[in-house]
C-alpha cells in the first residue's frame, strides 16, 4: 500500500505532467498557430539543427536501460550469433526508418491536420494516411510500450516507488530546458560507463566464455532471442522528432542522421556484447566497478526520464486546451502503475517486461507501421526517385508480421 504522501505526491505529478504551456482557447490563436505548424512541417525548427547533432539525437535515444540486457542475449545464444542478430535487427529497423522519413516527409508537406502540433509524429502521420482508427491504436501501443519499460527499469532499482515519484515530480515541476539537459547528461554517462566498461573488460584480458553458439535461438520458435534482441536495438522513438526538426525539404539530410545515429547503438551494442563474453579474472577493480555503476545509473535514469517525459507529451492535449479527468487519472496511473509492477515483481521483470515490448509494441511501431505508411504514401504521391526499393519496404512490412505471428502464437513474452 502507498503512504498517504505518496498518493499526494503521484497526484500532484499527474496534474503537472499534463502542463503543456499557456493554453490557446480562442479560435483566432488556434489558425495562426496551425500556420505557423505548416510552414515548420516544411521549413523544421527555426534554429538550424546539423546533422551531426540529429544523429546524436538518434544514437543516444537508443542507448539506455535496455543495454543492460545484451550480456544475457550474449551469454543465451553466443557471441556470433549475438552479432549476427543485433545487426540484422539494426538493418531491419534502419529500413523500417528510412520509409518512415518517406512517409512523414509527405505528411508534413501537405502540413498538420485540424488540432496537431507536430505532423511528423506517429499520431499525426498515421492518422493522416491510416485515419484516426489506426492513429489510436498506434498511440495506444506506444503506451504500452512505454509503460512496459519504464516498469522494468524501475524493477532495477531497490525503491520503484520513491524513484518513480521523484523523477516524475521532477519532469512534471522543474523547467523543460533542465529536464532535457538532465536527460542529455544521463545519456553522455551511459554511453561513456558502457564504453570505459567494454574496454577495461576487453583489456583486462580474461578468459572468454565458452557459450556455446545456439543459432536456433534466432530461428521462430518459443523463447527465441529476438524480441530482447530487437528491443535494444530500437530506435524509432527518435525518427518523428529528427524529422519534424529537418522538414519536408531537408529529408535526405534527415535520411543521413537516422543513418548515422543508428550505428552507435550498433556498435556500442557489438562492443558490450564481446566484452560480455569474456570472464573477469580476480576480483573486478575500482574502475571497472565505476564503470559498471556509471552505466547502469545512466542507462536507468536516461531512460525513466524519457519515458515520463513520453507520457506527458502523449496525454496532453494537442489542442492546448484544459485537459480533462480522466487525462489526469490516466497521467497518475502511467507513474503508479509501473511503479507497482517493479515492486511487486522485482528484478525477475526486468528482462520479462523488455521481451513483451520488444515482441509487440517495437514491431508494430518501429517495423510495421513505417514500411506500410511509405507504400501507401508513394500510392498516392507524384511518381520520384525512391531511395527505398518498394520490394524492400514490403520485405519489411512482411518481416514484421511473421515476427508478430511468432511472438502471438508462441507467446514469447511469459518464456
Amino acid at each position: 500500500m502507498m503512504m498517504t504522501g505518496q498518493l499526494v505526491v503521484y497526484c500532484s505529478v499527474a496534474a503537472a505532467l499534463l502542463r503543456g504551456g499557456p493554453r490557446i482557447a480562442k479560435a483566432p490563436r488556434r489558425r495562426a498557430r496551425a500556420k505557423a505548424g505548416a510552414a515548420l512541417s516544411a521549413d523544421g525548427d527555426a534554429h538550424a539543427i546539423t546533422v551531426v547533432d540529429a544523429a546524436a539525437i538518434v544514437g543516444g535515444s537508443a542507448v539506455g536501460g535496455g543495454f543492460l540486457a545484451v550480456p544475457a542475449i550474449a551469454r543465451d545464444v553466443g557471441l556470433r550469433p549475438a552479432a549476427l542478430g543485433l545487426t540484422g535487427a539494426w538493418a531491419f529497423f534502419a529500413l523500417a526508418a528510412l520509409g518512415y522519413v518517406e512517409a512523414a516527409g509527405g505528411a508534413m508537406a501537405a502540413g498538420p491536420l485540424e488540432g496537431e502540433d507536430a505532423a511528423a509524429s506517429i499520431r499525426a502521420v498515421s492518422r493522416r494516411i491510416f485515419g484516426p482508427v489506426v492513429s489510436r491504436a498506434a498511440t495506444a501501443t506506444f503506451a504500452v510500450q512505454l509503460l512496459a519499460i519504464l516498469a522494468a527499469n524501475l524493477s532495477l532499482l531497490r525503491a520503484p516507488w520513491t524513484a518513480a515519484a521523484a523523477l516524475g515530480a521532477f519532469v512534471a515541476f522543474a523547467p523543460a530546458a533542465i529536464v532535457a539537459r538532465a536527460n542529455t547528461l544521463c545519456t553522455a554517462a551511459t554511453i561513456c560507463g558502457f564504453v570505459g566498461l567494454s574496454a577495461l573488460s576487453l583489456a583486462a584480458g580474461g578468459t572468454p566464455i565458452r557459450t556455446p553458439a545456439r543459432w536456433v535461438k534466432l530461428l521462430p520458435r518459443r523463447g527465441w532471442a529476438v524480441p530482447l534482441v530487437a528491443n535494444t536495438m530500437r530506435f524509432g522513438e527518435a525518427v518523428p522528432v529528427v524529422v519534424g526538426k529537418f522538414g519536408s525539404r531537408r529529408l535526405r539530410e534527415a535520411r543521413a542522421a537516422v543513418l548515422l545515429g543508428s550505428l552507435m547503438p550498433l556498435a556500442l551494442a557489438l562492443l558490450y556484447a564481446a566484452a560480455s563474453a569474456r570472464a573477469p579474472t580476480g576480483a573486478p577493480s575500482a574502475a571497472l566497478r565505476g564503470a559498471t555503476g556509471l552505466a547502469a545509473a545512466g542507462a536507468v535514469a536516461s531512460t525513466v526520464l524519457g519515458c515520463l517525459m513520453a507520457v506527458g507529451q502523449l496525454l496532453r492535449r494537442q489542442d492546448g486546451g484544459e485537459s480533462g479527468p480522466w487525462r489526469s487519472l490516466a497521467a497518475a496511473g502511467a507513474v503508479a502503475l509501473p511503479a507497482g509492477v517493479a515492486a511487486g515483481a522485482g528484478r525477475d521483470a526486468y528482462l520479462l517486461l523488455l521481451r513483451f515490448a520488444g515482441a509487440i509494441p517495437t514491431v508494430v511501431l518501429y517495423g510495421l507501421l513505417p514500411p506500410l505508411a511509405a507504400l501507401h504514401t508513394r500510392r498516392t504521391a507524384a511518381p520520384r526517385a525512391d531511395v527505398v526499393p518498394a520490394a524492400a519496404l514490403a520485405a519489411v512490412a512482411a518481416g514484421a508480421l511473421g515476427v508478430l505471428a511468432v511472438n502471438l502464437s508462441h507467446l514469447v513474452v511469459v518464456c
